[in-house]
């Protein structure tokens, strides 16, 4: 038994070596790159590792610089966390999907008691900017009470989180 699970961990990161190795599963994330799901040989899910730039749509005309996306810095959290319609079992996809996150232009009147309302979570910078956006600003506070709190180090709260405008999107 404990063999099997040993054997099956070795081929889950063999896959994460491969698709570091043998390709860049996310170049140009959420254009022509939509699904996100890749299966050893034994159907294990294998998981792309690295960064990948997550883009707009491609009839954007882009203002900002390309985010770059640390996957691999957000394996503790369920894959659930971001890929909110992924049932664990069917090809993952982008936020830009047709259906998902795809609308580009903005809506009217987005929000609502200072939150994004259904129709404006579907334009694509939004949905983004609430995710990520909005979950690292819920860290800070959750590091900030901690040490308030505390005179103990939190070591599974990272150091620092972008959530400016130039921390994500940088200068060229």
């Amino acid at each position: 038994m404990e063999e099997n699970g040993m054997r099956r961990n070795g081929i889950v990161i063999l896959c994460l070596l491969a698709t570091v190795i043998f390709s860049d599963p996310f170049a140009n994330a959420g254009q022509e790159n939509n699904i996100v799901k890749y299966e050893g040989s034994d159907g294990a899910l294998c998981i792309p590792m690295g960064n990948f730039k997550i883009v707009p749509p491609e009839s954007v005309n882009q203002l900002r610089a390309s985010v770059d996306f640390p996957h691999s810095k957000h394996f503790s959290y369920n894959c659930t966390k971001c890929h909110h319609k992924w049932d664990g079992a069917a090809k993952m996809q982008t936020c830009i999907t047709s259906g998902c996150h795809d609308q580009v232009t903005i809506p009217p009147k987005p929000l609502k008691n200072g939150v994004y309302t259904a129709d404006a979570i579907k334009y694509y910078k939004y949905a983004y900017h609430n995710q990520c956006r909005d979950c690292h600003r819920a860290l800070k506070i959750q590091m900030t009470e901690h040490t308030m709190s505390t005179s103990e180090t939190k070591t599974d709260l990272p150091k620092s989180l972008p959530t400016g405008c130039i921390e994500c999107h940088p200068k060229d």
